[in-house]
């Protein structure tokens, strides 16, 4: 498996409509920074393209028999010349570690969040998966609704993206989705027009080749192994990240859970550890002339050492742990052999999730926060345990900002 570790999908956290002019408005700035983008540095791309695979990837194989740069040139030529051109540029300069920011956040302007103050960002990781969602195609398979898809082209595709484009032809005749990353990504596209609900949506709108092309596509995806059961594997494995204490995890970043010192305040505030009474905390916290003015949230020991140890793999006293003082008000109390956190509103990380990887050991989510301060995209990935359970691997985005310099 392709164990992926950070990939990125442009699709804003806090989606807003937008009337036609503010469309207009975006599409022409979109243009204007394509323009920018093909006119950078044509002299530099021989020797750069192997720059970006020293980067750290968990990506070990290709699904597809293809080589990274044979999908990648395949999808870059799919929408025209025009098109090939601008990716096969976006393609050199993503692996060089520098790009035109309005080029790259192209999409986000679509999706009417704010840009950020900073004109180029880092990418850190990278890998063919991460490539194709870079790019970020507004198409898997343009010609899917007026010609059948030769085997290539479908064999040539991720698994992630295959199951796009069964949905795609969905799409196109305005089916709304009810799985949260499918609706997210699609939401995304330009040319998406949700207006039929998913009960209320008739496949005989599908011409011959539509109905050709979801028959193939979704043959070669029964055949690549776990992607068979993708919506139930992607269904268990975002529903543990929504569990409560496991959810705080979510605040983290980290390539290694071995390395990575977790602030137990994340996860203490999602917790009413029933085996302890409200009152039995509020009186200690009372006792200690704390004062309490908001809401309090709760864990003993052993049920943290059990939380902690099923989602890491390592026990209270197995790691050293963090704990930021200054966070709210957060501490133990050894009376009660557990610990607090006073603190207001919430901490729960509401998102979309989209299983991007999966192979008998683990599984990638793309995950798209909602009322985010930070609203960048990044991979969960998990461990598959014995059991049904999961455990994390790692927690990372794609890339950061970095300021005006792009000597990366």
């Amino acid at each position: 498996m392709s164990l992926l570790c950070i990939i990125c999908c442009f699709s804003g956290c806090n989606v807003r409509s937008y009337t036609q002019t503010q469309q207009s408005k975006d599409a022409d700035e979109t243009h204007k920074a394509k323009k920018r983008l093909n006119d950078k540095e044509e002299s530099d791309k021989d020797g750069e393209d192997n720059k970006a695979q020293k980067g750290h990837s968990l990506l070990k194989k290709e699904k597809s028999g293809k080589s990274p740069s044979e999908t990648a040139d395949k999808d870059a030529s799919a929408e025209g010349d025009g098109a090939g051109k601008y990716n096969a540029d976006l393609k050199r300069f993503v692996k060089d570690f520098k790009m035109d920011y309005k080029a790259y956040n192209s999409h986000e302007e679509y999706q009417g969040y704010a840009q950020p103050d900073k004109d180029y960002l880092k990418l850190i990781y990278t890998g063919n998966i991460a490539n194709i969602l870079i790019m970020d195609n507004d198409y898997v398979f343009p010609d899917s609704s007026a010609a059948v898809l030769g085997d290539n082209e479908i064999q040539s595709k991720e698994s992630f993206q295959i199951r796009r484009g069964i949905n795609e032809i969905y799409a196109r005749h305005g089916r709304i989705f009810t799985n949260e990353g499918q609706k997210h990504y699609f939401e995304s596209r330009s040319w998406y027009n949700p207006s039929i609900p998913a009960q209320q949506f008739n496949e005989n709108v599908f011409n011959s080749y539509e109905k050709e092309n979801i028959r193939k596509l979704q043959k070669e995806l029964d055949q690549r192994g776990e992607w068979k059961d993708a919506a139930d594997i992607e269904g268990k494995a975002i529903a543990f990240l929504r569990e409560a204490g496991i959810n705080g995890f979510l605040w983290e970043r980290f390539g290694s859970v071995d390395d990575n010192r977790f602030n137990i305040n994340m996860i203490v505030y999602q917790m009413d550890d029933k085996s302890i009474s409200y009152n039995q905390i509020r009186q200690e916290l009372e006792k200690r002339n704390i004062e309490i003015d908001t809401d309090i949230s709760y864990i003993s020991r052993t049920n943290l050492d059990k939380l902690a140890r099923r989602a890491t793999g390592y026990g209270l006293a197995d790691k050293v742990w963090g704990a930021d003082e200054a966070y709210n008000k957060g501490s133990y109390i050894d009376t009660l052999d557990a610990y607090y956190l006073i603190h207001g509103d919430t901490n729960y990380i509401v998102f979309a999730g989209e299983m991007i990887d999966v192979d008998r050991d683990s599984v990638c989510i793309l995950c798209n926060d909602f009322y985010s301060y930070n609203p960048k995209p990044y991979v969960v990935t998990l461990k598959r345990m014995d059991d049904g359970d999961f455990r994390f691997i790692s927690i990372q985005n794609l890339y950061e900002d970095v300021g005006d310099s792009p000597g990366y």
